[in-house]
């Protein structure tokens, strides 16, 4: 069962996955959390300028449910 964080992600990497001008509408964490999920670290903001800094940028909660969608498979 997937928790409502993991449904969140999963929804946003969806979003960015379907059109990737989506990451303009979405929060930093959020943006960062689906540019991982989808293996686009060309969308992630400019500011980082390695992945683990923008991994960085997610709280525990965030990097849990990142992690837990990519297990599942989250596609």
């Amino acid at each position: 069962m997937m928790s409502q964080l993991v449904n969140r992600v999963v929804l946003l990497a969806q979003e960015l996955a379907i059109d990737p001008d989506n990451i303009e509408m979405m929060s930093t964490g959020e943006g960062v959390a689906a540019a991982l999920l989808n293996d686009r670290l060309d969308l992630l903001p400019s500011q980082f300028h390695h992945p683990l800094d923008a991994f960085e940028r997610l709280d525990e909660a965030w990097i849990n449910a990142v992690l837990k969608a990519h297990r599942i498979g989250w596609r």
